[in-house]
């Protein structure tokens, strides 16, 4: 029996958040076992250029983090986090994304199978990655509980190599 995309999606997301966090503009890139099936996967995390700006309790520095994986599809998954607060996502919801100075894109997202509140994954995560390889500059927006829509903005120098 083979283990699920979003359990070893989890296990990517565990070993990426015991990294230290990335520097803004560089992809921290790794690879990841998974101990029961034996898989490997590759992953990148990048970190906001700036710090979100929210009210208490979640106030201070509060970066937003974009995680990058290899799916066992052979396409990408792709995880949007925040060191801080609330994003609204019940059981589905839109994550507005801008590559460079395309259109603004609507891309559908999920809350992870342990309905952490940081964090959500993106549906399409192959397209998200596409779009990522050929732009510098990535603008991410959020509906975030009692902040608003507050944009993350993302510059890299080069995409991961994945």
């Amino acid at each position: 029996m083979r283990k699920s995309a979003a359990a070893l999606w989890l296990v990517v997301c565990e070993v990426a958040f015991a990294q230290p966090a990335p520097a803004p503009g560089r992809w921290t890139e790794g690879e990841v076992t998974d101990q029961m099936s034996g898989e490997r996967l590759k992953f990148a995390s990048i970190r906001s250029d700036a710090s979100l700006q929210l009210q208490p309790p979640y106030s201070g520095k509060n970066y937003g983090v974009i995680h990058v994986a290899q799916s066992l599809d052979g396409g990408y998954s792709v995880s949007v986090v925040v060191d801080k607060g609330q994003i609204v996502c019940i059981q589905e919801c839109d994550v507005w994304v801008k590559f460079d100075t395309r259109e603004i894109l609507a891309f559908r997202a999920r809350p992870p199978s342990d309905f952490s509140s940081n964090m959500v994954i993106l549906r399409r995560g192959s397209l998200f990655y596409d779009w990522l390889a050929k732009s510098s500059r990535v603008k991410v927006q959020l509906l975030m509980f009692q902040s608003g829509s507050p944009v993350l903005e993302f510059t890299q120098n080069a995409p991961p190599k994945l």
